[in-house]
C-alpha cells in the first residue's frame, strides 16, 4: 500500500539545541567566573530543558503525519485515520508563524463531541482565529502547506484507483 510519510525537520530544532547550548556555556561562565551560582540554575532551567526537548525532536524519527489510501493519520491530533469521506474541506493557516492545515469534517465525527468542557472552550478559541477542530501542525516539517491542502483536496475528491495513482506520484509538496 502506498502512503506518504512526513516526519519532522533536523534543522530547526538543531539550530535551537545549538543556540540553547551557547547560552547554558554562558550561564555556566558567569557562575564560574564571578562565583555566582543562581544564573547556572536560572540557565539550566531556561535553557537546558528547551536543549532537551529539541533533542527529542531531533532523534524522535516517526512519521508524524501518514497521508494513505484509507486517509490521514495524525496520531498527536485524532487517534486513528482520519478518512477521506469525512473530510469537507481543507485549507492552510498560517498562526504566528507556524503552518497548519485545518480540517473540517462532519459534524458526527468532531473530536470535542464527547469530550470535556475544557476541551470544547479551546475548540471555540482555535475557531476564533480562523481553524478548525482538526489542525495539522506542520510547524517542524518542512512542507509546503499550500500544495500539501490542495493535495488533500484532490484526495478527498478522487476515487480509490485515483487515489492510488496520486500517491504513486511523487509530491511536490515536500521541500
Amino acid at each position: 500500500m502506498k502512503e506518504i510519510k512526513l516526519y519532522n525537520s533536523i534543522a530547526k530544532p538543531a539550530k535551537r539545541v545549538v543556540l540553547f547550548l551557547v547560552l547554558l556555556a554562558a550561564c555556566f561562565y558567569v557562575q564560574h567566573y564571578f562565583a555566582i551560582s543562581w544564573p547556572l540554575w536560572v540557565g539550566c532551567i531556561l535553557f537546558g530543558f528547551p536543549a532537551l526537548f529539541n533533542l527529542y525532536i531531533i532523534l524522535d524519527r516517526r512519521a508524524q503525519i501518514v497521508l494513505s489510501k484509507e486517509g490521514i493519520y495524525d496520531g498527536r491530533v485524532h487517534n486513528g485515520t482520519i478518512g477521506w469521506h469525512v473530510i469537507k474541506e481543507a485549507y492552510a493557516l498560517s498562526v504566528y508563524g507556524r503552518q497548519y492545515i485545518c480540517l473540517a469534517v462532519d459534524d458526527n465525527f468532531k473530536p470535542a463531541n464527547g469530550n470535556g468542557n475544557i476541551y470544547k472552550r479551546m475548540a471555540l478559541f482555535t475557531k476564533s482565529l480562523g481553524a478548525k477542530e482538526l489542525n495539522l501542525s506542520l510547524t517542524q516539517m518542512d512542507v509546503d502547506t499550500e500544495k500539501l491542502a490542495a493535495f488533500i483536496v484532490e484526495m478527498k475528491t478522487a476515487n480509490a484507483i485515483e487515489r492510488d495513482r496520486l500517491l504513486s506520484a511523487a509530491p511536490s509538496f515536500v521541500e
